[in-house]
């Protein structure tokens, strides 16, 4: 099976069940919000120290204003692959969040990580528009 196919419906089954176990997320998500999904892949040199500041990437974003959500899980099939799920409030906090994320530590030891993310923005009137 293809990584991309396997992602794809691992995205689909994660962002439903996350959603579906946080109602108050999940309201906020439909009516206003930006949801990224995707993942990062790294090389396997790289691996170790992405593994060493994932949780201090993950605890920063948290305490952010206007993140909603923010779950990124390394694969089991394979463990240079990070599944990723973020939902900010609304577009502002979503570029502040790039912002701080691209001169951060986790910006300098993730530069060289592949990235395929889907990202989606919602209006007040739900309308959704693929970036």
């Amino acid at each position: 099976m293809a990584l991309g196919g396997w992602l794809r419906r691992r995205f689909a089954v994660t962002s439903r069940a996350f959603l579906s176990a946080n109602p108050k997320i999940k309201s906020e998500v439909e009516t206003v919000g930006v949801v990224l999904t995707g993942y990062i892949k790294v090389s396997r040199s790289e691996c170790r120290v992405i593994q060493q500041h994932l949780a201090q990437h993950i605890q920063n974003t948290r305490q952010e204003a206007g993140c909603l959500a923010f779950e990124v899980n390394q694969s089991a099939e394979d463990d240079c692959v990070f599944t990723v799920f973020e939902c900010f409030k609304d577009q502002a906090a979503f570029e502040s969040h790039q912002a701080r994320v691209k001169v951060s530590l986790w910006g300098e030891v993730s530069r060289n990580a592949e990235r395929v993310y889907s990202i989606e923005t919602r209006d007040a009137a739900t309308s959704v528009k693929a970036l």
